[in-house]
């Protein structure tokens, strides 16, 4: 696969891929803003996202994934203003790696 994320306004952001069990363990220990006691397995990183940024290709095996769009404290970038906001678009390019 690959992704590209492009801010199209607001605060820089980051964005990671992860698999399902990276993304439910991030859930489970953020879901009560316990931000600064979780950690975070990810695939793939775009951080910081301030403008756009494409991946290169990468392989996944089958499953479940998630792209996650992160601005709390967490990581390197921090949110703006309480209450502001950033938008994203996003697409996934997928190919295949089986030989005919």
């Amino acid at each position: 696969v690959k992704v590209k994320a492009t801010l199209l306004g607001g605060d820089a952001i980051e964005a990671y891929v992860l698999d399902e069990s990276d993304y439910r363990l991030w859930v489970a220990t953020t879901q009560n803003n316990a931000f600064s006691n979780a950690g975070l397995s990810y695939i793939k990183s775009i951080t910081p996202l301030e403008s756009s940024h494409e991946t290169g290709w990468f392989n996944l095996t089958a499953g479940n994934y998630y792209i996650l769009f992160e601005n709390t404290v967490f990581g390197s970038v921090k949110p703006g203003l309480a209450g502001g906001s950033s938008s994203v678009s996003y697409s996934v390019l997928t190919k295949s790696t089986k030989k005919s």
